[in-house]
């Protein structure tokens, strides 16, 4: 999932003042900290779509290549071959 400008902007102003209201860091020039919580969002944001086109990931969240198998050991498609 890809976060929006706006979404990015929303999760820096609730990191930031997370980080005030809990005394962990002060923040002396407002807008050089709001850019620079973007920036580490989005580079974070687009490292996860990286590794995801990397993977091949699905709309399932899933690689391509692999099933989500049950507690009864079956694939979505059937049994699940193993070497004995």
């Amino acid at each position: 999932m890809r976060l929006t400008d706006s979404r990015i902007s929303h999760l820096s102003h609730r990191l930031r003042n997370a980080l005030q209201k809990g005394g962990l860091a002060d923040f002396p020039d407002e807008p050089a900290a709001h850019r620079e919580a973007k920036a580490v969002l989005d580079s974070y944001a687009e490292a996860e779509e990286a590794v995801d086109a990397f993977a091949g990931t699905g709309s399932h969240g899933f690689p391509a290549r692999c099933r989500r198998v049950g507690g009864n050991g079956r694939s979505s498609t059937g049994n699940i071959s193993r070497k004995r």
